[in-house]
């Protein structure tokens, strides 16, 4: 952590084992503990509360430190990935697709565990859909239309180790959400024919011609 992503996290571990410590002294129950005023009983489960609490803030405030310190290299390593990818979802929707654009939209650190960070990365993809090959296109016979969809996927690297460098992509994490296509397909292909329809090729018996 302090080498690699330059962070230190001293005061965060120092309130993490403080917390460990408070919750520790109610795990074993004593007769201190035990026979109890209502008053104190009614103060030992505030302080229960808030070291719980405070246990929790610890873990999330590292995770996004961990994320944030990430950031640049989880973009990098997701768009390489997507660029490489087939995406069979969008493939299913026309004979054709390419790919416009990829936006990283957000990415959280998931879980840590001793050995793995795992990461879950939010965003969406520009594709234009293409019905027909590209002779079809210029005959008019063809269609395209642009189109976004949403995707999440998932990237780990070693929790001793959170090199950027050293992010992997979990092999087959990527999804692409096409749900919304399918709700509409209807109106999205109306709208394709109405784009091809705009670009008909024209008859060349109806051109007067001088020569």
């Amino acid at each position: 952590m302090r080498t690699k992503l330059r962070l230190d996290f001293a005061q965060e571990f120092e309130e993490l084992r403080d917390a460990v410590v408070r919750l520790n002294g109610y795990v074993h129950i004593t007769p201190e503990v035990f026979l109890m005023e209502e008053d104190d009983i009614e103060h030992l489960a505030v302080e229960t509360i808030e070291a719980v609490a405070g246990l929790m803030a610890c873990i999330q405030e590292c995770r996004a430190a961990v994320g944030d310190r990430l950031s640049h290299a989880i973009n990098d390593a997701t768009v390489q990935q997507i660029v490489g990818e087939s995406l069979d979802a969008v493939d299913e929707l026309a004979s054709h697709y390419s790919l416009e654009e990829i936006y990283v939209e957000s990415h959280e650190v998931t879980s840590i565990t001793s050995e793995t960070v795992h990461i879950r990365v939010s965003g969406s993809i520009g594709v234009t859909l293409q019905w027909g090959s590209n002779s079809d296109l210029r005959r008019g016979d063809g269609a395209e239309l642009d189109e976004s969809f949403d995707y999440t996927c998932e990237l780990t690297c070693e929790a001793a180790n959170p090199n950027p460098e050293a992010l992997e992509f979990v092999e087959d994490s990527l999804m692409v959400d096409t749900g919304d296509w399918h709700d509409q397909e209807e109106d999205w292909i109306d709208s394709a024919a109405s784009t091809s329809e705009d670009h008909e090729t024209l008859d060349a018996s109806g051109i007067r011609s001088d020569f």
